[in-house]
């Protein structure tokens, strides 16, 4: 199976038949999924549990509702995909800052395929990483942190990863070691993450412990953001929850 399939780019609503019979990752049916949303409140909570929701479904293989999702939030002007009228210039720059964040990822998801624009997945992933570094105040309320100590720690106690001199490499090369600097204007760079994946999609002959870990340290980036956008939305969490 295409684990970096095209997307349809399509309306929610389609989407929601087209999905059917499958359910949402919380067993309901997809075609109570717009109802859900539209539940949500139209203040800073309520947009971070859109976005928590988006990358709820991109974590569980449905990067076309994260898009329709965070559309409205991260783009000034309506589409007509997007789940609702675009609130960009309404939303706080950390609202926008997430959202495009959730967008860059749906784009990497994309990989190769050519999609909006012309653009392929990664090319656009690309523009959303440089959209995310406009929102000036935003960008700082991202966790770089948690992720720069979760994908190091993650390098340094899997056993394959650790005995890998490919993964231990990389780490070396963009920073993922022990000690963590505690430099605060050092900024996760998301395109680092893009250029890993794109890499590991393009050779066949990538070595297996490798494409292990760019799986799991992508894997990892999208956890940490939904936990911190939960937290954003109001929600109580477990610390070790990662």
């Amino acid at each position: 199976k295409d684990s970096s399939p095209p997307l349809y780019y399509k309306p929610l609503e389609e989407l929601c038949k087209i999905r059917s019979p499958a359910k949402t990752p919380d067993g309901r049916p997809f075609k109570e999924l717009p109802g859900l949303v539209s539940e949500l409140p139209h203040n800073e909570q309520g947009y971070f549990g859109r976005i928590a929701l988006a990358l709820l479904l991109l974590g569980h293989g449905y990067p076309d509702e994260c898009h329709d999702l965070v559309l409205p939030l991260s783009w000034p002007e309506d589409m007509h995909i997007a789940y609702g009228p675009s609130v960009y210039h309404q939303a706080s720059e950390s609202v926008r800052a997430y959202s495009s964040y959730a967008h860059c990822l749906v784009h990497r998801r994309e990989a190769f395929h050519v999609g909006e624009f012309g653009m392929v997945g990664f090319e656009n992933a690309d523009f959303w990483s440089n959209a995310v570094t406009r929102e000036r105040k935003g960008v700082d309320a991202l966790p770089h942190k948690e992720w720069k100590r979760g994908i190091t720690q993650l390098a340094r106690d899997n056993e394959d990863f650790s005995r890998n001199a490919k993964v231990q490499e990389w780490c070396q090369r963009h920073g993922f070691v022990m000690p963590l600097e505690e430099d605060s204007s050092s900024h996760f760079d998301s395109e680092t993450m893009h250029d890993l994946c794109a890499n590991v999609l393009r050779d066949s002959g990538v070595d297996p412990v490798f494409r292990d870990f760019a799986q799991q340290a992508a894997a990892l980036e999208v956890k940490i953001l939904l936990r911190n956008a939960l937290k954003l939305a109001g929600c109580k969490l477990e610390e070790d929850s990662t």
